[in-house]
């Protein structure tokens, strides 16, 4: 499992960065290596808290599944994203390059 979490913990790290470096509001959260995009960056006390953050952006949401979909990444509609095995560094790195790319496009630009 020490894989597993590893890659998640980058995932975190790395768009956290991004993302603040950038001024979106998002961030990732994990449990090991079980992981979630919240589109915003207020603290989360709850999964309530969670959806009412997010239900102003239920559009933009729609957008980065849609694009993610497009470059072969399925991002599921409870947002959370699981870490496996069968994953390569390399596949690591296409899917944090992608959510970047797609986030910024989104987020970002329409400013």
């Amino acid at each position: 499992f020490s894989k597993i979490n590893l890659f998640a913990e980058i995932f975190q790290k790395e768009l956290n960065l991004f993302f603040t470096e950038n001024s979106l509001d998002m961030q990732v959260l994990k449990f090991k290596s079980i992981s979630r995009i919240v589109f915003s960056r207020d603290k989360v006390k709850n999964r309530y808290q969670r959806d009412f953050l997010e239900s102003k952006k239920n559009k933009e949401i729609t957008l980065f599944s849609k694009l993610l979909f497009n470059k072969k990444i399925y991002y599921p509609s409870n947002g959370i994203i699981f870490f496996n095995f069968a994953m390569s560094y390399k596949d690591l790195h296409y899917l944090i390059k992608t959510i970047k790319t797609v986030s910024k496009k989104i987020f970002y630009e329409k400013r």
